[in-house]
């Protein structure tokens, strides 16, 4: 649950469904009074709770651990979390229970058109969309807004139920399910194209140089070039895509050495 669109989360109560809680940038006993019983009562059945707040807040009382990174550093505590995620349970040891949620609940399955950036890499754009596709890959109902994934199972691409295209105009389509939308025929939508091409692609390090009187910069370029794996599909123009996955663009982008080379293929602390 994240506190982004406040009406479009569960409700409190489901809190007590949880093992594990992270309160992070929310303190429920002072701004959220009456649901703050859900946080401290479902530790009664063994859920571990966690606060992250620089200062000794209302929340941090009531959880089992407490971290206080120093003020604006939450960004770089997060990326790190991130970092330990993709490189120990989706590298090292691929855990079924992540790769199996990041295949159904979030868009890294999902297609992104890569365009020339110099004359050595090159640049992410925009997700590919069934309008992009011969004869709107069967979409007729917003092809524009249907975001476009690899499917296992046919090994064809496909648009999955529960993009925002689906959100008006096709009743019983919004939910996410792992179902092709104009057939509805289920799908295994593919992760990464690892195995395939290798493209480099260019991506910004914001903390290349940027000193100051909290923390250094990293004294290195401010586009980092990494390989990515990537596949040429066909448009309806007869154009050649390059295309890469969301989840191989952040592998990339985090700097997780997957055996692909490049000069800077993985972060250096």
């Amino acid at each position: 649950m994240t506190w982004g669109e406040q009406t479009d989360v569960p409700e409190s109560a489901d809190w007590y469904n949880s093992n594990y809680i992270i309160a992070w940038g929310s303190n429920v006993p002072q701004t959220r009074t009456p649901d703050a019983h859900f946080l401290t009562e479902v530790r009664y059945k063994g859920a571990k709770t966690v606060s992250i707040t620089p200062d000794y807040a209302e929340i941090s009382k009531l959880t089992d651990e407490w971290l206080s990174p120093k003020q604006g550093t939450d960004a770089a505590l997060g990326m790190a979390f991130g970092h330990v995620i993709l490189k120990e349970f989706h590298l090292e040891n691929p855990s079924e229970y992540f790769t199996d949620y990041v295949r159904r609940y979030t868009d890294f399955p999902m297609l992104v058109i890569l365009e020339k950036h110099d004359d050595d890499s090159f640049k992410s754009t925009r997700f590919l969309r069934a309008s992009d596709l011969t004869k709107d890959l069967g979409q007729e109902n917003n092809p524009e807004w249907k975001t476009i994934a690899f499917d296992e199972n046919s090994k064809s691409l496909v648009s999955p139920q529960g993009s925002i295209g689906y959100r008006w105009g096709q009743k019983g389509k919004w939910n996410i399910e792992a179902r092709e939308g104009a057939k509805g025929k289920e799908v295994k939508l593919q992760l990464s194209f690892i195995g395939k091409d290798v493209t480099p692609v260019a991506f910004p390090h914001f903390a290349a140089t940027n000193s100051n009187d909290h923390w250094a910069g990293c004294n290195q370029e401010e586009i980092q070039v990494r390989n990515v794996p990537t596949q040429l599909i066909k448009s309806a123009t007869g154009e050649k895509l390059v295309v890469a996955s969301v989840y191989d663009l952040m592998m990339a982008n985090y700097g997780i050495d997957r055996g692909l080379g490049g000069k800077r293929c993985c972060l250096q602390f």
